[in-house]
């Protein structure tokens, strides 16, 4: 394996597939327009080859390179007054931008653990930023999260292997996606309600997913590869107070790089009334128990990526999965387009937190996903032929 940097160097077709994705089709990148590429040191090849490209469009560039370990040190010493303070400069870098770029290059660094009031402000600094960044009227953006050894070692793979499973997870036909996504969402936005239920066959209540909620008059985006790359989810929120049940899933979760794992969950009246982990469970309960806000649901999403079957643990990733959904405990998103569409995706919640957490329905136990009482997914499959394009491989 060649180096490029101290990083492990990604063969050319990657990069020149995944660098055409970003400009071209992701960002949408235009003469007239100013980008802002912010990348961590290992991401380095991609970042010089995106910005090739955006420069002979003709646009114009700007960039950040994130030092994380920099970042830990700050999270750990900046006295509570500086730790408030948000970062105007580089705020008004973002907002004066046509299109944001964030790739991200996770190499297991072990980072400062912050606890107590020094975390909550920190967090929710981080959730102002973000929300800075993902505003759909101003700014075209796009996160990705790129493979690396660390990663591949955390799911088991060789770096090689896992290169090809995120290399086939980006090669989709991503317009004959879009256009099946969308005549799912059309059922969805018509429904009230969805349930959705997973393990059937567990003996053990606890092992077993069945999930209510209310969607009524709440509307579904249509997410391939223009906001995460690689893509593709369909994603809303649900009524606040709606979500009732329970949700199992076993495997591994992450928040803030501290595993948590096996989570379970039981909801009434949209809110986590009780919780469990066969690992991890003081984390978890630090999560539920964060904010006002983070015990409520603030986003389903459905994952569609065909490709995608093998087990992984990288968030971005793992939410897009084929015959899978997700949900967000904390805040919805607070935008009103997508893609230029108007969507109702904020059910009113707030919260500093935004936690993926992710559900296979593929598995041996048999699982449901049902709109108004009408059958539309059985074992991870959708019934309908014209949702084909959204069913896994094998």
């Amino acid at each position: 394996m060649s180096l490029r940097n101290g990083y492990p160097e990604y063969p050319k077709k990657f990069v020149d597939k995944i660098s055409d994705d970003l400009v071209f089709h992701s960002l949408r990148v235009e003469k007239a327009d100013h980008v802002f590429i912010d990348y961590d040191p290992g991401a380095s090849q991609v970042a010089y080859e995106v910005a090739k490209k955006v420069l002979a469009l003709g646009a114009s560039l700007d960039f950040r390179l994130r030092d994380e370990c920099m970042n830990g040190l700050l999270k750990e010493g900046l006295a509570i007054q500086y730790l408030k303070r948000p970062d105007a400069a580089f705020l008004a870098r973002i907002q004066c931008s046509d299109c944001y770029l964030s790739l991200r290059y996770a190499d297991g660094n072990v980072l400062p653990t912050i606890e107590g009031t020094r975390e909550r402000i920190w967090i929710s600094h981080q959730k102002a930023v973000r929300e800075e960044i993902v505003d759909e009227e101003r700014t075209r953006r796009c996160g990705v999260s790129l493979p690396t050894p660390y990663q591949a070692q955390v799911d088991g793979m060789s770096f090689e292997e896992y290169l090809d499973v995120y290399f086939r997870a980006c090669s989709l036909p991503w317009n004959e996606i879009e256009i099946a996504q969308e005549k799912l969402i059309q059922k969805l936005d018509k429904g009230h309600e969805l349930k959705i239920e997973a393990d059937l066959s567990n003996a053990n209540p606890r092992k077993r997913t069945s999930l209510l909620l209310s969607i009524k008059e709440m509307t579904f985006a249509n997410s391939t590869i223009t906001k995460n790359y690689p893509g593709s989810e369909v994603f809303s929120a649900p009524v606040l107070t709606s979500v009732e049940g329970t949700y199992f899933s076993p495997g591994r979760f992450f928040y803030q790089g501290k595993l948590i794992r096996d989570i379970y969950l039981k909801f009434e009246k949209g809110r986590v009334v009780e919780s469990d982990a066969s690992e991890g469970r003081k984390r978890l309960l630090k999560i539920l128990d964060f904010d006002s806000g983070s015990r409520l649901v603030g986003e389903i999403g459905i994952g569609t990526n065909r490709e995608l079957i093998e087990d992984v643990s990288d968030t971005l990733l793992f939410e897009k999965k084929g015959s899978s959904f997700h949900i967000a405990l904390g805040s919805p998103y607070h935008f009103s387009y997508y893609n230029g569409k108007k969507v109702e995706v904020d059910n009113g919640g707030e919260s500093a937190i935004h936690w993926d957490l992710t559900q296979m329905l593929n598995r041996e136990g048999g699982s449901r996903m049902l709109l108004d009482g009408e059958l539309i997914q059985e074992n991870g499959l959708f019934l309908d032929p014209s949702l084909e394009a959204l069913n896994p491989r094998v």
